[in-house]
């Protein structure tokens, strides 16, 4: 067999050389490979198992960008600092600033009256105003129409009570001071005759009897019978007569009137009475005076304003 050619054998040579370097670095090209992993350049390895700069991140102290980031500051419109949110619970003043003290609480009142209203009848009574107080320091009790004043200190706060007598329709008022400024409350006292549809007198001395009461309650005009003042025994069986006693009783109208005759004995004494549009005229009786012995009234009063004498 023959010897290659020099030539050929040149280009045998450079090709294993060139195959040789390929497939086997140099030591020194593969720390240089090695030192770039390390710096974060140079081309990625395929078992490096990812990125240059992921590989830098895992071999930093921790994530880029948190290592050496600020805490976020909130601020206002206009770029200021703004007052960072209060994290302690609620009604919490453990390190509270001065300014932060909570702002005192509003004053209340409640005023009641006993007994409640509309009260039945119309005579004048004790009435009990009781009244209940939160966050005030004094008060001030007042009525309409007006009376006494009657201020309400500390002591009687912030539950307590009066008993107060009252004779007619009145409001009362209570007025009251605090820290957090003022309150107000207020009742009515109202009295309602609460009589009923109809009323009813079955005899003379039923009739009589109201008519005594009705005037001396007024002060009517007597008379003076064997020395002793009197009233009308009996009462003249005529319309004004018989409407000044269903009057009387609080009522505006008389459906039935029944005359009796001889009503000259009289209980007491022996008088009679006739309405004279605004008095009653007592005269003595006498065996053929007619009175009033069944008499049916109507249209109560709705007020006790109405009525002729408190009942």
């Amino acid at each position: 067999m023959s010897s290659p050619s020099p030539t050929l054998a040149l280009a045998l040579a450079l090709g294993l050389t060139s195959a040789c370097t390929t497939e086997f670095p140099s030591p020194a090209a593969e720390a240089d490979a090695q030192q770039l992993e390390v710096d974060g350049g140079g081309p990625a390895r395929a078992d490096a198992g990812g990125p240059l700069d992921a590989q830098a991140q895992r071999l930093d102290a921790g994530p880029v960008g948190t290592r050496d980031a600020a805490p976020t500051i909130p601020r206002d419109a206009a770029g200021d600092v703004d007052r960072i949110p209060d994290a302690r619970p609620p009604g919490s003043t453990d390190g509270a600033a001065p300014g932060d003290a909570a702002p005192p609480l509003p004053p209340s009142v409640e005023l009641t009256a006993n007994p409640s209203s509309p009260i039945r009848g119309c005579a004048s009574r004790f009435v009990t105003l009781s009244w209940r107080t939160a966050a005030v320091t004094h008060c001030e009790l007042t009525a309409n129409p007006p009376g006494p004043r009657l201020a309400i200190d500390a002591d009687r706060l912030p539950l307590g009570d009066l008993s107060t007598p009252v004779g007619e329709d009145a409001r009362f008022s209570i007025d009251c001071e605090g820290p957090g400024g003022r309150a107000h409350a207020q009742v009515d006292v109202t009295f309602s005759p609460a009589l009923s549809p109809t009323l009813s007198f079955d005899r003379s001395e039923q009739v009589r009897a109201e008519q005594r009461a009705c005037a001396q309650a007024l002060g009517d005009q007597a008379v003076s019978v064997g020395g002793e003042e009197h009233h009308a025994g009996h009462v003249h069986h005529d319309d004004a007569s018989a409407l000044r006693v269903c009057q009387c009783a609080g009522y505006a109208r008389v459906t039935r009137s029944d005359g009796h005759r001889p009503c000259f004995a009289s209980p007491g004494d022996n008088t009679l009475g006739f309405w004279d549009v605004d008095h009653w005229d007592l005269r003595r009786a006498a065996p053929d005076n007619i009175c009033v012995e069944h008499l049916d009234c109507a249209d109560p009063f709705a007020t006790c304003a109405e009525l002729l004498y408190p009942r």
